[in-house]
This record gives C-alpha cells, structure tokens and sequence, in this order.
C-alpha cells in the first residue's frame, strides 16, 4: 500500500461465476424495466453501474441495461456498497478548536486518546459513502493512532506529526494522506486570531478526489466483514445512564449522558454539549467502550508519549444505557482489538454505529452511575 486496483484469483474466479448468474438471471426476467437484486451472489458483491442506481435497506434498485463492476459492502453498516477504503482523519480537540470542529458527527469509529500535557486528539473514522462536506480542524499524526487505522486498512489523514509517527509512515504500508505533500485536497480557513494548527480543513470532494487521484483501492480485512452484534439482552448488565471520564484537566472531563428515546449516549466536554458545528448538533454516540492501556514518556523534546497497544487490557462497554466489564486484546499490528465480555468470555461485537473508543491511560478516571 499504495496500492492499484487488480482483479486476480480467487476474485476473479467468483466474479465470472457471479457474472454468469447474473446473465442467467437477465434473461428470464428480460422484459422488465427494472430488476431488483438483494443480498450477495457467493462470497462477491456486485452492483451495475451506468443505470440509475439506488439504495435502500438490504435491497440494490439497479435499472436495465449496464456493466457489471465488483465492489464489496462496507463494514460498518454492511448496507452500502464500497471499493473504496474508509478514511481516517486527525481531529483537533484543544479548547479553541471546539468552536469550530466540524464532520465528528458523521464518523463511524471516533478513538480519543491523549496527547502531549493530557490534551486528547481525536481519529475519526469515515465510511466513504459518509463523508461530511467539512472535517476538521486537522492535526499531525501519533504513533499510537497508527495502530488503530491499521486495523482498518484506512487512509490516515494528517498534518505532519512526531518524528517517530512521520518515520513509521514512511515504513509501513499505511495510505498516508499527508497535507505537507497532498496539500490540494486540504485548505485553510481563518477564523479570527486562531493559531494557523488549528485552521486545517478537508472534505467529501477533495478526500474522494484524492483516493482516485492516488489510486487507492481497498480490500477490506477479514474481521470487519462479519459484524452481528453479540450484545443483547443488556438488561441483564448494571445500568449506566451517566459516564464521566477524567483526562487529567477540567477542560478535558468527558460527560456521556444516556438517552433512552434515542438510544444513544450525548456527549459533553468540560460539562458543555458536545457540537458538531458542521449541523450544529450534539454529538450522540451508539456505543462508548472504555479502553485501559499502558504508557510511557519518550523523553522528546516534544514530550510525547507512546501507548502499548498490541497487548491487553481491562475495559469497560457502554450500550442501551447499561455497563459491560471486559478485557481487550490485540495480537498483531494490521490484527484487530478483540473485547470480551468478562463474565461469559463471549467476544464483543461492535456492529452499531457510531462507536467512540476512549482511550485511559494510568492517571485517567472512570466513574459510571
């Protein structure tokens, strides 16, 4: 990675196949002005492209008459279709940032960690087909969150970043979308007297542009492919109607609020709504896991901090208003983070979207009620 489209193996076999039933499909339902095929035709999915292509629940409403193309269902909805890789963004979240922070809303899979003086940066994770029109203000990338868009083969997006984050991007196979080279799919708005760190902006069009630009293709990891829930029946774990998360500083105490007409957990900062002021909406999230890691200073001029990541741990899962115990465990680098349900042992599922991962270190606190 990069990385060119190519059709070869395996896949190719199960496309002649797929193209095969399909013609075989056409023609006895020649005729028709429209056909209606759900689901997938072995291990592919395929869509037409070159009619008038529409999506809606499980179904593809696809008009007569156009060319086959292969393209896989995203992993995080598992409804819409996708060649294309999801794309990972760094978000600022210093205290003159929030005012203007943009797209968080829209992200499948947010992780919040720690920086430099317990100042918390956000990787928010895009499904393509998602994409806000705004995202931002952007900053430079950390080596610990390299470790997370690996399990995504994602495009990480970034504004340079720490000597030892910029070196593992040059080593390893990772879309690195990086303004100080790709500086035409981002630009720069003012705001006031904001420091230029925090004025760094994309979007939908400029990051789509860029992946066809750079030709990159996606062939999604195995273990985002098969998402059914195992969490359910959550009346059975202790409720959790309020979450309250301590980074260290006042300003960066997180507040998750359930709401039981929505299903979803609202999100505050420093005790003020959580906005997203790209709809001027507060940020609602789905599932809220809670993951306990190590970590260590690097003894940097820039003071930064590296967390150990492919290891394991305690952590705790928030849905539908109640708290599961766990453990975490991650094996490999491109592998996934694994949470089990402590109790049973049963692994954890996150199929509903969004889900926001927040990363404690050793001085950070976790209070539920």
């Amino acid at each position: 990675m990069p990385r060119q489209d190519n059709e070869k193996g395996a896949s190719g076999q199960c496309y002649n196949s797929a193209v095969k039933a399909l013609n075989l499909i056409k023609q006895l339902l020649i005729g028709l002005t429209t056909i209606v095929i759900a689901g997938v035709v072995g291990a592919c999915v395929f869509i037409f492209l070159g009619g008038n292509i529409q999506y809606e629940g499980q179904q593809l409403i696809i008009e007569e008459g156009a060319v086959i193309t292969p393209l896989f269902l995203t992993p995080f909805n598992g409804t819409v279709p996708s060649n294309e890789p999801p794309i990972g963004v760094m978000i600022d979240n210093e205290l003159l940032a929030r005012s203007f922070q943009k797209g968080l809303s829209f992200a499948d899979f947010v992780y919040e960690a720690p920086t430099e003086g317990n100042i918390t940066r956000f990787l928010a994770i895009f499904s393509p087909e998602r994409l806000p029109e705004k995202i931002g203000p952007i900053r430079s990338a950390r080596t610990y969150f390299l470790d997370w868009i690996h399990e995504y083969d994602g495009v990480y997006t970034h504004v340079g970043g720490n000597p030892d984050a910029l070196a593992r991007l040059m080593k390893e196979k990772i879309f690195n979308a990086d303004q100080f080279y790709l500086d035409k799919y981002f630009r720069r708005e003012n705001v006031g007297q904001t420091p230029m760190e925090h004025t760094m902006f994309t979007g939908a069009i400029k990051l789509k542009q860029m992946i066809a630009d750079q030709r990159w293709s996606w062939n999604p990891p195995a273990h985002l492919m098969d998402r059914e829930a195992t969490l359910r029946n959550m009346e059975r774990y202790p409720a959790a109607n309020k979450i309250t998360i301590n980074f260290g500083l006042y300003t960066y105490t997180v507040g998750y609020e359930y709401d039981a007409a929505s299903g979803l957990y609202l999100r505050s900062q420093a005790k003020l709504p959580h906005i997203d002021h790209l709809n001027n909406k507060r940020i609602g999230v789905k599932i809220v896991v809670i993951q306990h890691v190590k970590s260590w200073a690097n003894g940097d001029r820039e003071m930064s901090m590296s967390m150990k990541t492919i290891s394991n741990g305690e952590a705790t899962v928030f849905q539908n208003g109640h708290a599961v115990e766990a453990t975490w465990k991650k094996e490999t680098l491109d592998g996934p983070t694994q949470f089990f349900d402590k109790k049973t042992g049963v692994e954890i599922i996150f199929a509903q979207t969004p889900t926001w991962f927040e990363i404690l270190v050793e001085t950070d606190k976790l209070i539920y009620e």
